[in-house]
Parts: structure tokens; C-alpha cells; sequence
């Protein structure tokens, strides 16, 4: 997506994280990613006040769009898109969410001094996105799935919907692919912060594919799956799917695909063979 004064807008605006952070297992930093999910729901308006410039959108989001942006450092770059003068979503860096996934997220405006409901992935995590641009590019496309930061509270004698469970996970058929680290795809850049001795790969040449490997041997990778840009996860070549019909589960982007990854890593894959159950977590 393109922006008028976008040299005067990167300068308020900070980079963003460039790979997902490890999740942590302690209450604290769940604690401190819920309270910074809370604070970046919040009406920037009412947390900022009026912003401090507009820019017309016209050329690329249509006649009445607009822009607008903040000085003040703590804006922390936040960006708010208006439509005929109404306040429509805004997005804002996102250090650390629930599960320690940070970038850029993308916020629906409630109502003036409302929290915003945040686009969520496959997961139910805030999706994040790589710049300010792709979050906003969230508000031209159909099938955003949003929640609310603090769900309101059910009545006791209200009909509640459960949750959906999460599904008995197997290896499905082999696809045939190889793994990113025989394809030549250059030299990986290697985050080490993911905890449980968990490496993140990803490739500037091939931005549609990550990987993980712990001790230099790779237990997976995922990659972009099909042309809607649904990712999926690999294991020796085997695709993590839905034990109930042995296809694979595909997300809706790679953070949700990493953390499927992940999860299935977590459970021991030792003697796991294709169409087996893996086995579940304790509890």
C-alpha cells in the first residue's frame, strides 16, 4: 500500500520486530502481554489526543480516506485510518502480545474512547503483520476475523457456545517437498530467542518459508501452501494435519503456522510415523 509524505511518516514511526518472539511459560510474561495488548486497543485518540497531521489516501483507498498520525513519541507510530471524518481502525507496534508474538497489529475503532477489537489469526492470537502498511491493508479485505482484548463477561443463565478444541494432531501423507536447508536457498538468518533451546530460521531470498532447528538438526519448517497464502507445517517432508481426516491444518499466516509448529515439536515426536496420533500434552 502507498502513502503520500511517507518519508515524514517513517520518521514516527519505529521498525517493526522482523521474527515472532519465544513464548513465555511464566504468569509474569503473559501478564505484561495482556496489559500491552490492553494498551494498544485503546482509543488513540483518547490516549493522544487530536492527531497531529492528515494525509489523503485518496489515490490509493478511494475518495474521503485519510491518514492520520502523531508526534508525540509515545504515538509510538500509530497509525489511524479516517473515512469522511469517522475514525475507522488504526494500528500500532506491538512489542510483546499473549504468547510473546510481536509487529504490527491491526485494530477496528468501537467508538470514541471504546478498546478497539483487534484482527486475530487461526489461533485466536492478534495477527501481526511485518510494517504499519500490511495492518492497515487489513481493513480493505473481507473474512478479518476480530476480537475484544477482555470478552464481556457471559450471563450466568445465558446459552454459552464452547470453545472449539484444538484437533488430535497426526503426520499426513508425504508432500514430496524438501527442506529449505537443501534447496540452496542461501545462509539463514537465526533468531535464538525462542526458549527450549528452539532456533527460528528464516531466508532473506525466501521469505514465504521458516524453519526450526535445535543443536543444528531441523525438526520442521513451514512455508506458503497454496495461492490464498495459507501456510503449513512440515515435518520430514510430512505435513501436520487433523487426525479426524489426516488433512493438513493450514493457517491464515506464518505466526500461527510457527506456533502449530511449535506445538507439535513440543509434543514428543520420537517413533511418530505418518498417520499416527502424536501424542497430547499432559492436561
Amino acid at each position: 500500500m502507498h502513502r503520500s509524505e511517507k518519508d515524514a511518516d517513517a520518521a514516527a514511526c519505529p521498525p517493526a520486530p522482523q521474527t515472532p518472539r519465544g513464548e513465555s511459560s511464566s504468569t509474569t510474561a503473559e501478564t505484561d502481554g495482556h496489559a500491552a495488548l490492553r494498551s494498544a486497543v485503546a482509543d488513540p485518540i483518547a490516549r493522544l489526543g487530536r492527531p497531529d497531521r492528515h494525509h489523503d489516501l485518496g489515490v490509493t483507498f478511494g475518495a474521503g480516506w485519510q491518514l492520520a498520525t502523531w508526534n508525540a513519541p509515545q504515538a509510538g507510530g500509530a497509525r489511524l485510518l479516517v473515512r469522511a471524518g469517522v475514525p475507522v481502525g488504526w494500528t500500532t507496534l506491538l512489542l510483546q502480545g499473549p504468547g510473546g508474538l510481536g509487529g504490527w497489529i491491526a485494530v477496528e475503532h468501537q467508538g470514541a474512547g471504546e478498546a478497539g477489537r483487534f484482527v486475530v489469526g487461526t489461533l485466536g492470537r492478534p495477527q501481526t503483520f511485518a510494517t504499519p502498511d500490511l495492518a492497515l491493508d487489513a481493513f480493505h479485505r473481507p473474512g478479518w476475523r476480530l476480537a475484544d482484548v477482555d470478552p464481556p463477561r457471559t450471563p450466568a443463565t445465558a446459552a454459552r457456545t464452547p470453545a472449539v478444541p484444538m484437533p488430535d494432531l497426526t503426520l499426513g501423507q508425504a508432500t514430496g517437498w524438501t527442506a529449505p536447508t537443501d534447496r540452496s536457498l542461501g545462509e539463514a538468518r537465526r533468531d535464538y530467542a525462542l526458549g527450549d533451546g528452539l532456533v527460528h530460521l528464516t531466508w532473506p531470498t525466501a521469505p514465504n518459508v521458516q524453519a526450526l532447528e535445535r543443536r543444528g538438526r531441523q525438526l520442521g519448517w513451514t512455508e506458503v501452501y497454496d495461492d490464498n497464502n495459507s501456510w503449513i507445517a512440515l515435518i520430514n517432508g510430512h505435513p501436520v494435519a487433523d487426525a479426524a481426516d489426516d488433512l493438513p491444518l493450514l493457517s491464515t499466516n506464518p505466526t500461527d503456522a510457527l506456533t502449530l509448529l511449535r506445538l507439535t515439536v513440543a509434543r514428543d515426536l520420537g517413533g511418530i510415523a505418518p498417520g499416527r496420533l502424536l501424542p497430547r500434552t499432559k492436561g
